[in-house]
């Protein structure tokens, strides 16, 4: 932040429980630079980036919003460049280009690089995973955000980012997208992934995805809802392949609310279930 070429800034750390020198680091930087503030995230609000993102958009004050994640880097440029974008073209959001990378930035990294890909309808090449790009990677016009009233999802354990993008596209958001690389996305083995069976994380994969049915029926076309579906699907299984019956029921109950699920599709859910809870297998089932 402070290499930025841009100086109008402010940023508002929010450290979420850490028990390392965050503290003496941050008093460091506090005391040598005023644009720089230092915040524990409240002990009443839920431990994760989701409600440390809210509360520091709450206590700031700037027009045009970044959240970036403590351990990826800015390019020097990436405020000016963002800032003047949405500025000179009246803009809800300006998204870069974001890489990543291990240790260090090298060449190898930019040679990965791959244009953004998209068609006209950008909230439905976002749900199928055409159009993909990282949450650093975006400056936000702040009085969009207020107006529809979208925040980060506090009760999500994994999909948050996904789940904000869906509402901020539906929402028809004035976008525009440089390839130029502005964000550079740490790597490493301490990342946040999906690996082995955790109740909560499948189930904010199902809550993500079954929210685009429910809110967005109007908005998301026939290939979005075959992908949506068959997340769905690939969540129930991993729920009925760890016996886990009562969160499997949940997502039986919850499919009964969308009108853009049939009954033949719903029945599918059922019959596993119960192939499941009473013969120990039935994913072909789901899959038929």
């Amino acid at each position: 932040m402070i290499a930025q070429t841009y100086k109008n800034w402010e940023c508002i750390v929010v450290d979420d429980g850490s028990n390392d020198y965050t503290d003496q680091l941050m008093e460091f930087y506090c005391e040598r630079d005023a644009r720089i503030q230092f915040y524990h995230r409240p002990a009443h609000k839920p431990k994760g980036a989701n409600a440390c993102r809210n509360y520091g958009f709450a206590l700031s004050k700037g027009a045009y919003i970044n959240w970036f994640d403590s351990d990826d880097i800015m390019h020097p440029e990436k405020l000016t460049l963002q800032y003047f974008a949405v500025v000179k073209h009246d803009l809800d959001i300006h998204i870069s280009q974001s890489i990543y990378f291990k240790r260090t930035i090298s060449d190898d990294n930019l040679n990965e690089l791959k244009s953004f890909n998209f068609e006209s309808d950008l909230f439905n090449d976002f749900i199928s995973y055409v159009l993909k790009f990282f949450t650093p990677s975006s400056l936000i016009k702040r009085d969009f955000l207020e107006k529809q009233q979208i925040t980060f999802n506090e009760k999500l354990h994994r999909n948050q980012e996904f789940e904000f993008y869906i509402h901020v596209l539906a929402n028809k958001a004035k976008v525009t997208f440089s390839d130029k690389v502005l964000t550079f996305v740490r790597s490493h083995s301490s990342s946040i992934s999906f690996s082995g069976y955790a109740k909560e994380k499948a189930m904010s994969i199902f809550y993500s995805n079954f929210i685009i049915l429910q809110k967005y029926p109007d908005r998301i076309n026939q290939k979005s809802i075959a992908v949506v579906k068959d997340r769905i699907i690939t969540v129930y299984s991993s729920l009925l392949i760890n016996k886990d019956f009562d969160s499997a029921k949940e997502i039986i109950d919850r499919l009964s609310q969308s009108l853009l699920t049939n009954n033949l599709y719903r029945l599918k859910f059922k019959l596993a279930y119960f192939s499941y809870r009473f013969f120990n297998g039935g994913n072909k089932i789901l899959r038929f």
